[in-house]
Order: structure tokens, then C-alpha cells, then sequence
């Protein structure tokens, strides 16, 4: 079972990480809205379904019991919903969380070669946070891209605290090479 959330930044997603762990999903990946804006622009299929909002969050519950699921679900969608900022959220049909799943695998490498914006580069990015830190080290890390201006997006495996990010490193030019 899939639930959506979507919020007003990534970094305020990161930060409800610890609190949709006590929910025991089974996964729960992380994005920036900025790419599902990109892969709009691209015309990929699908996006409607996608929570709205700079940070999105999908959340998987699973068990050999649907109604325990629903209820785990369920019981984290409202503690969300309590809480100060809370996120837009959707709870998908079998049939919509295999599209949902297919942009989130597929949309981060789709999204980041558009005609026009730098050329991105992977393998540089991996980071390994505890969940609980996961918001203010995403806050430090783009402080960080920004002083050098660099762009990247996040995504990755959030509630185990992995993120990627594809960085727009000049490693075409001598200068940005140095």
C-alpha cells in the first residue's frame, strides 16, 4: 500500500522522516519536486498522480495482513495530518502505485538531461545520513552546492537516510576542472 505526501520543501520532508518510521513502512523514498516539474515539461506520463510540492515522500506498507497495512497506513496519514505543516497526502490504488513507482525509479535520470540546463553528473553523490539528522544535513549540503553554484537534486532512500543527487560539475573545462 503507497501513500503519497508532498511538501512545501525537501527539507521539511526530511524532517517528518523519523515520525513516519514509527509506522514501520517497508520503504520510503525521498524527491525533489523539481524534478517531477522537469519530467512535466518532458511530457512523461503518469505525473498526475505525484504529490504536489517542492519534497515528496512515498511511503510502502506492507504485510501478509492488508487490513494491518491499511490501518499502519491510516494511522500515519492522520498523525501527519496533526502535526504543523502538514503534507498533502494520497493513498494509491495497486494499479496507480505502479506508476508512482516507475516515475520514482525512472525520474531522477529523465529529469536530469534537459536541453538547455548544465550537464549533471552521478557517482559523486552518495551520501549516508541517520534519518533523524537527514533535514538539516540536506539544508547544510545545499548551502554548500549553492556557495560553489551548483546545482543538484535530491533523491534517494530517505528513510534509511541514502541520498543521490546528480551535480552540475563543469568537467568539461579546464577552469572547472580546477
Amino acid at each position: 500500500l503507497l501513500v503519497g505526501l508532498g511538501y512545501e520543501d525537501p527539507y521539511l520532508a526530511a524532517d517528518d522522516v523519523p515520525q513516519i518510521l514509527e509506522f514501520n513502512p517497508i520503504a520510503l523514498e525521498g524527491l525533489e519536486g523539481g524534478m517531477v516539474k522537469t519530467l512535466t515539461q518532458k511530457g512523461v506520463a503518469g505525473l498526475e498522480l505525484m504529490p504536489t510540492g517542492g519534497g515528496i515522500l512515498l511511503a510502502e506498507f506492507g504485510s501478509n495482513d492488508i487490513k494491518e497495512t491499511e490501518h499502519r497506513a491510516r494511522q500515519m496519514m492522520a498523525a501527519l495530518y496533526e502535526g504543523p505543516g502538514a503534507p498533502t497526502m494520497r493513498l494509491y490504488s495497486k494499479a496507480e502505485a505502479k506508476v508512482v513507482w516507475h516515475i520514482r525509479e525512472a525520474g531522477p535520470r529523465g529529469a536530469a538531461f534537459t536541453p538547455g540546463a548544465p550537464l549533471v553528473w552521478e557517482g559523486w553523490d552518495d551520501a549516508a545520513v541517520a534519518p533523524e539528522k537527514l533535514g538539516a544535513y540536506l539544508r547544510d549540503l545545499r548551502k554548500l552546492l549553492d556557495r560553489f553554484n551548483y546545482s543538484a537534486g535530491f533523491y534517494g532512500h530517505f528513510g534509511h537516510g541514502c541520498i543521490h543527487m546528480q551535480i552540475s560539475f563543469d568537467l568539461l573545462s579546464e577552469p572547472g576542472v580546477r
